[in-house]
């Protein structure tokens, strides 16, 4: 995009200010016709034009319409296509007096195309200082938990990494659909996740009544010969008797602990 002359600055300030209100929504989005990556990447240009003429009702529109957009897409969208998101956000957050917000915008979009720029302003602009505020490689992330069923996607990226400070599209995708959540830095997406710590307890659950059974099974050889009669040793029958009375505890022992491993298992159901 052209660098603008000195003289539209005032006028883009003015845009950017009368669109303080456009912040990035928290949701899971409610979307009565879903939309394309074509949707999104002609409402980023209309954004980015508008941005370009300084025209204040088309920016302001325009970037509400993109990010309801983004909210109700049917597919994951292209990082590149995100990133324009991206910077067009953080321009109207750095114009609303929102630096921090700006800054986590800047670096959401340098992450998914590091060779992005800032539309608009001309390099000596104190902007530029904010777009490169964090390094994409060493800003902090947070690892999302892994959801019950689908792959996870970032801004349209395969992960289940984000950046802490950075706004991110989350999308939950199965085998026949895409969920959205459009999220404010901080904010966490409300899918139904795995639970690593309930299907431990169940393997473990599974296995204890495994061993148990294993130790049942052991104590019938020396219980069977401790009752035939054939041994006349009492020091040989005192060891069989042992021997019973050790697997048979030691069995029923494993299949109490299976019992209370599964009914944690089940509390953990329900949470």
């Amino acid at each position: 995009m052209n660098q603008p002359r000195a003289s539209r600055l005032p006028a883009l300030i003015s845009v950017l200010v009368a669109a303080a209100w456009l912040g990035p929504t928290a949701h899971a989005a409610d979307c009565a016709q879903r939309t394309s990556e074509a949707d999104v990447a002609s409402d980023a240009a209309a954004v980015e034009q508008s941005l370009a003429e300084g025209r204040e009702q088309g920016f302001t529109d325009g970037l509400a319409r993109l990010q309801r957009t983004v909210g109700c897409l049917d597919q994951v969208p292209a990082p590149a296509t995100m990133a324009r998101l991206r910077v067009v956000e953080g321009v109207r957050a750095f114009g609303a007096g929102e630096v921090d917000l700006a800054a986590g915008s800047f670096l959401a979009a340098r992450a998914l195309v590091p060779d992005a720029v800032v539309p608009v302003y001309p390099r000596e602009h104190e902007i530029w200082g904010v777009f490169q505020r964090w390094d994409p490689v060493r800003a902090e992330r947070e690892r999302l938990p892994a959801p019950k069923a689908g792959d996870l996607y970032v801004d349209g990226y395969p992960t289940r990494e984000r950046f802490v400070a950075a706004p991110a599209l989350v999308q939950r995708v199965t085998l026949d659909s895409v969920e959205s959540w459009v999220l404010a830095p901080g904010e966490q997406p409300t899918y139904a996740v795995r639970h690593p710590v309930r299907n431990s307890l169940l393997i473990t659950s599974a296995s204890l009544v495994g061993v148990g059974a294993g130790c049942l099974a052991a104590s019938i050889g020396p219980r069977d010969r401790f009752r035939s009669g054939e041994v006349r040793s009492v020091s040989e029958l005192a060891a069989l008797r042992s021997a019973t009375n050790t697997w048979s505890t030691a069995g029923l022992v494993a299949w109490g602990l299976a019992a209370g491993a599964a009914g944690v298992a089940v509390a953990e159901w329900g949470r």
